[in-house]
Order: C-alpha cells, then structure tokens, then sequence
C-alpha cells in the first residue's frame, strides 16, 4: 500500500511555505521535511521538526556556476540546496505526522536543486515504503510538469483552505 500523496499549490505569488509552517504551528503537528519560507525578508530552507534553517540565497554575489543555481532573476546556493537534501535522506520520524516537500518547481524539472532525494521520496512514498502523508508544495506553473515528471496522477491536489480537511481526513 502506498502513503497518501497530497500537492498543496497555489497561485504564484502566494507564500505556501508560511501557510504550512503557520499551520504545522497552529495545529502542533509533527512535520519532517523542507518548507522554504521567507523570515524578515530572507528566503530559509526550514525542517519544522528539527527546528533547522539555512538561507537560499548565497550570503555574498557569487559568480561561480559551481557553487549556485540560477533561475530567471533568482541566484540560490547549492550548498543550502544539499544541506535541505540531506534532510530529505532522512526517515521521517516515526512520531512525525507529516513528510513535506515544499518549493518544487523549474529547478527540480531540470533535475537540479533537490533532486535526486526528491526523487527517491515521491518513489518511497509511491512504493509503500513511506508510512506518513507526503505534503508537496508545488508551484502553480509548474504542476502539470511536476505531476508528469513524476508520475502523481493519482495524487490529490489541494489548495491553502483544503489544508484542515487533509487533518480531518486523517482522524
């Protein structure tokens, strides 16, 4: 049997990963993952259940290709894209309710950014091996790649004021 796959998406310009994290807070749940919000301005990788965060962005301009990715007029640091990675190779805590991925997009379609652990995820997730819900945080334009790339069909798709019912669901 395979764990629930949700999408959480919405539309651009909409902060998922502080909905979730305000929700994760509201609700006390236990969530093992990334969530990628911005805190005074400065975008974080975040693991709510480790209570762990790293910038996205790199600290100072950098011009070596090596070290960061670029995406339109966005710079990020491949080095905090590997440290929010390494907690995706982590099992989820057996007292976590939740494993989520959030700020999936153009990046991880071109097999960058937090693949190939994303990859491995959504295939545990898919092949019974997952036993918590798996929460994705899709962007918008990239949903349809996204479903595609990986083959969640299946999966259900929600938006912000869906989040209670995907609690209620679970009880």
């Amino acid at each position: 049997m395979s764990a629930e796959i949700v999408i959480l998406t919405e539309e651009d310009g909409r902060d998922n990963s502080a909905y979730l994290k305000k929700w994760i807070e509201k609700n006390k749940l236990r969530a093992h993952g990334v969530l990628v919000p911005e805190i005074k301005g400065v975008r974080y990788f975040y693991n709510p259940y480790m209570d762990v965060k790293v910038e996205v962005e790199p600290q100072q301009k950098v011009k070596d290709p090596d070290k960061i990715y670029e995406s339109r007029d966005e710079v990020y640091s491949k080095k905090a894209y590997k440290v929010a990675a390494s907690w995706l190779r982590m099992k989820p805590p057996l007292n976590s309710d939740y494993f989520l991925i959030d700020g999936i997009g153009r990046l991880e379609l071109e097999d960058e950014g937090l693949e190939p652990e994303l990859g491995r995820v959504i295939k545990a997730a898919k092949d019974g091996k997952m036993d918590h819900c798996l929460l994705l945080g899709v962007r918008i334009g990239c949903k349809t790649k996204v479903i595609k790339k990986y083959s969640l069909h299946s999966a259900r798709t929600i938006y912000h004021e869906d989040l209670q019912d995907l609690l209620e669901d679970s009880e």
